[in-house]
This record gives structure tokens, sequence and C-alpha cells, in this order.
């Protein structure tokens, strides 16, 4: 008969596997059928089985600190079922419980700890730019919008079959893999409508463009989400 537990019992490990260890203590988070959760790891597969009661009173912790849409970074860097959070990445969240997060674009829980709510704020200059961006990209067509997103999806593919998981624009542009819009300006639209679409994913991070005729100005640096690919 499979044990059951509910959410927030303190059990000890009876049986030692690679990550769990004999003797000792961890809290449930949940519980499907024979396996359940643990707080401390996230993880989801762990035989019920595996564990007894333990003798400690258990005070839940407070209710969680974030919202579903809050803006937050990593602060401590984590791998889950091949689901990375690379620590000073910028997410957004997805969903929350008491103890545990969910962002975009990561397909797994991870415990809040790992995050810091921001503040996201654009400058009024940064909003004139995204509005002059979209305007020379509607003036560019939708002809070449097309072509262009279906080409920087097409690199993204590409890059992340080679191993690269991080690209920015100015990479793209400097590939040459579409013709040149009317306004230069048409460009800058392209990575946040990849965003929407879901293969690109604002790391939040900045670098140096390389081509020359970037002069070294500081370029958004954009996840590959290759489940949108």
């Amino acid at each position: 008969m499979t044990k059951q537990f509910k959410i927030g019992d303190r059990v000890r490990c009876v049986s030692e596997s690679v990550r769990l260890k004999r003797g000792a203590v961890y809290t449930i988070a949940g519980q499907t059928g024979i396996y359940v959760q643990l707080l401390e790891t996230g993880r989801t597969d762990y035989y019920a089985s595996r564990f007894e009661l333990a003798d400690e009173s258990y005070s839940p912790p407070p209710p969680s600190k974030f919202k579903k849409g809050d803006t937050v970074r990593c602060v401590s860097s984590a791998s889950l079922y091949g689901n990375k959070l690379e620590a000073g990445d910028v997410y957004k969240v997805e969903a929350v419980s008491r103890d545990l997060v969910r962002v975009e674009g990561v397909n797994a829980l991870w415990l809040h700890c790992r995050f810091e709510r921001i503040t996201p704020t654009a400058t009024s200059g940064e909003a004139r730019k995204a509005r002059g961006q979209a305007a020379a990209a509607r003036r560019a067509g939708s002809e070449w919008a097309a072509r262009a997103i279906a080409a920087l999806k097409l690199f993204c593919m590409e890059s992340y079959k080679r191993g690269v998981t991080r690209v920015t624009l100015d990479e793209f542009r400097a590939a040459g893999r579409v013709d040149e819009p009317e306004s230069a300006n048409a460009w800058g639209s392209l990575p946040r409508s990849a965003a929407r679409l879901g293969f690109l994913r604002d790391t939040g991070h900045t670098m140096k463009a390389g081509r020359e005729k970037a002069h070294a100005r500081l370029v958004k640096v954009w996840a590959i989400q290759p489940r949108a690919l």
C-alpha cells in the first residue's frame, strides 16, 4: 500500500539513493500516486516508500512573496530535468504556490529563494525608441517583417543545434539572412516579435555589438527557447 503524506509533512529518508541521504529529514511539497515532491529539492519523482513521518514539528513558510506576472531576477543558478536557471537572468513569473515558482521559458518548479523581484523601468527615451522601431517595422511592410522573423527563427534553430543558447540581434544582422529594410530602425522590433512568439527570451543582459557599423554599442542578449522552434 502506498504511503500517503500531506503537504508540509516532515519525513525522514529510510532508503538512501544518489540524491537522498538516509536519516535526513525533508519536507513534503506534494504527492501524486506513488511519488512525492520534496520542498528542499523541487523534484517530483521520489518514491513515497523511501520516507517515513519524522517526529518533528513543522511551521509552514509564509505565503509566496511573488505573484503571477512579476518580473524577477535569478540569484542562484540551478538545473533540473534539463531546464536551467542562470544567475542574473530576468524572468516573468508564470505561476506560484506557497513555496515554489514557475517562470516563463523554463519548464520546471523552483524554490522562490532562487529569485528576487525587480521593477523594470523603461525610460521615456527607451519608450520613444520602441515606438519608433514599431513604426519603422510597419513602414517596412508585413512582407519584410514575415521574411525577417522566419529568417531569425531559422537562425536560432541552427544556432541552438551548434550548442549556442544565446544570441543578439547584431549577430543575426551580421549573418546577412535577410535584406535590409527601408528603415534600419525596423530591425529593433524583431526580437520583441520573436519573444511574443515564444522562441526568444530577454535575459536582462547586454553586450557590446560586434559589427563595425554598430560602433560597439550595447545590445540585448536573448535566450533561445528551443521548445518554440
